[in-house]
């Protein structure tokens, strides 16, 4: 969300990296000294974490595209929709290599499979 409204207005960055700096601190705290797993989750939120991220980096790259183009910017506007669809082939390019296999194998196996 940041990351979107910074093309927007830039005074949220030092905002957000305050918040998202505390917000680490206090989950590596809460790693180390207070959780306890009771499980291991074997590499199955990898695909879910993944498309949240390239849907976020998505959104922001439209986002800019939109405000370049609002700003009559059309060449940097323009210039950006590969940049949009090279994240989005990546991303396909990752389910296709890594998500078959880490249905069945830890991410640190998957790869050294073939698909």
């Amino acid at each position: 969300v940041a990351m979107v409204y910074s093309v927007i207005n830039p005074i949220i960055l030092p905002f957000a990296f305050v918040f998202f700096g505390l917000g680490y601190l206090s989950v590596c705290y809460n790693l180390v000294y207070v959780h306890v797993p009771e499980s291991e989750g074997e590499g199955l939120l990898w695909e879910y974490i993944v498309n949240r991220i390239v849907a976020a980096l998505a959104i922001f790259q439209l986002t800019v595209i939109g405000v370049l183009g609002l700003k009559k910017a059309a060449l940097p506007s323009s210039l950006l929709i590969p940049l949009l669809v090279f994240t989005l082939l990546v991303r396909a390019f990752w389910g296709f290599r890594y998500l078959r296999p880490a249905l069945h194998l830890p991410l640190d196996q998957c790869p050294e499979t073939t698909v």
